[in-house]
């Protein structure tokens, strides 16, 4: 008996050698189910009274690429006598700036090129490094500093998108030099 199974076994990791790849040892493919869109993969069917129950197909997600056009929030940004129209970004800090409104800042000047001031609270941030500042570009800096830009140039710093003047022309001229009270308040 024991002969025959050193046999046996012998014959196996003969065969076991032969394979296609030199001293590779070839697996068979698993079998698995098929996922689905999102990736995880569908429970299995229930039984209920001898009857299968299949998953139900996933279900599209509406488009809502026309409606974003729509949704888009848009503030005024009063300084001194000049009016200006900012369109808010999309994310949740702009919803909670939004939230926040209306409200005037004491803003001081940095760098010849914009305005800031700090929030009683924090605000959630998305900051990513843009791809340059333009004149009318109103920023986060950090959780709670508001920036309010009057000039274009590069930066490697941070910000969360919280909107853009539309038009800002004559943005810096109304800015001034030194600090200044800018009123943020909702459209309408």
């Amino acid at each position: 008996m024991i002969k025959l199974i050193c046999l046996l076994l012998g014959v196996v990791l003969v065969l076991a050698g032969c394979g296609r790849g030199e001293g590779q040892v070839q697996t068979p493919p698993q079998a698995q189910a098929p996922a689905s869109p999102d990736g995880t993969l569908p429970a299995p069917p229930q039984e209920e009274d001898g009857e299968v129950e299949l998953p139900a197909p996933p279900q599209e997600q509406p488009d809502l690429s026309g409606e974003e056009e729509t949704m888009q929030k848009t503030i005024t940004v009063t300084v001194g006598a000049a009016r200006f129209t900012a369109t808010l970004a999309h994310g949740a800090a702009a919803e909670q700036f939004y939230e926040m409104l209306p409200m005037t800042l004491d803003m001081s000047e940095l760098n010849g090129n914009e305005k800031y001031s700090y929030l009683d609270e924090r605000l959630p941030t998305a900051a990513r490094v843009p791809n340059g500042i333009a004149c009318g570009d109103l920023m986060l800096y950090g959780a709670s500093c508001v920036v309010l830009f009057y000039e274009d140039f590069t930066t490697s710093y941070s910000y969360t998108p919280l909107g853009k003047i539309e038009n800002a022309a004559g943005l810096q001229a109304a800015l001034g030099r030194g600090s200044v009270r800018v009123t943020f308040a909702k459209e309408g």
